[in-house]
């Protein structure tokens, strides 16, 4: 009896010590880590900085703000969606345009406008 309960405590050992060798080899984590400086893989240890200002401007400000940081005017090319104020039942649009994105660098611009102002946030996220 306490042979079976001997065998049956070391099977069941196994199975776990294979499991978890299998789980933490399916999810990739050996070869991310080993193959890190070649740019596929992760790197332990990074944290995620994200920076953002936010300005009112009116709509000549925002064309010099265009011109000054490269954007295109007139909000062509940016990413607009309309949006429902749920307090007082009126539409709000937003502007999105993504200036520049990679793995460690994002820069957005996101613009509202609210009647004759215009609420811009310009968000930077920096991996490090």
């Amino acid at each position: 009896m306490v042979k079976r309960l001997n065998m049956k405590n070391k099977i069941l050992g196994i199975l776990f010590l294979f499991m978890m060798v299998c789980s933490v080899n399916s999810c990739g984590l050996f070869k991310k880590l080993g193959h890190k400086d070649d740019g596929n893989g992760v790197v332990a240890g990074t944290s995620q900085n994200m920076y953002q200002e936010t300005h009112e401007y009116v709509q000549y400000q925002v064309d010099s703000m265009c011109v000054a940081d490269n954007l295109p005017k007139d909000f062509e090319g940016w990413i607009g969606r309309a949006y429902q104020d749920y307090e007082t039942n009126e539409y709000v649009v937003r502007y999105i345009y993504i200036k520049e994105m990679n793995d460690n660098y994002e820069l957005v611009y996101i613009v509202t406008q609210k009647g004759d102002i215009f609420v811009v946030s310009k968000r930077k996220t920096i991996s490090e």
